[in-house]
């Protein structure tokens, strides 16, 4: 009996602590199996559903994840559009464990839903709604302020992730 706890104790630390490891390596079970179709029909209604470009989240989910939907990035973002939950919380997604964000079709709606806040609130630009999406619309208002929009794009962001987003857009 023993040692059964003991074996169900570790089961649950390991479970605890590794939880990250687990979904990297062998995603979740309930999502296995979502094949580029599948993947891409989310994509095109998500797109749609918050009016962006469907081109550039493509391009987006390329750049981010290269189509892994159980990626998680060292700074914890997570799945196809790399949403982070912090932003994520922000954007209304309370009441749920961050991990239904690798679920793809959550992770392409906030993905797409912050793309599409970070086009409101710089103008349609895409560049900048870009650079926002990657750096943050905080940092790239000061960044803005201090360089200016040509000097931040082609210095800071455009070569880095932007020009990568735009190209395999196409």
């Amino acid at each position: 009996m023993l040692k059964m706890i003991r074996i169900l104790c570790t089961l649950i630390i390991f479970c605890t602590l590794n939880i990250h490891a687990v979904l990297n390596d062998e995603c979740v079970d309930a999502y296995i199996g979502y094949d580029k179709a599948t993947l891409e029909k989310y994509v095109k209604a998500a797109a749609a559903h918050w009016n962006v470009d469907l081109e550039i989240v493509r391009g987006v989910i390329y750049v981010e994840s290269r189509w892994r939907y159980c990626e998680e990035s060292i700074k914890g973002a997570i799945g196809l559009m790399q949403v982070m939950p912090k932003t994520a919380n922000y954007m209304g997604f309370v009441g749920e464990t961050y991990l239904r964000l690798y679920e793809p079709r959550k992770n392409l709606y906030y993905g797409c839903r912050y793309i599409r806040m970070m086009l409101d609130y710089f103008n349609g630009d895409y560049k900048l709604a870009l650079a926002a999406y990657y750096s943050g619309p905080g940092y790239v208002k000061k960044v803005l302020k201090r360089e200016g929009t040509e000097s931040y794009i082609h210095n800071k962001v455009y070569r880095r992730y932007v020009e990568d987003v735009i190209s395999s857009a196409r």
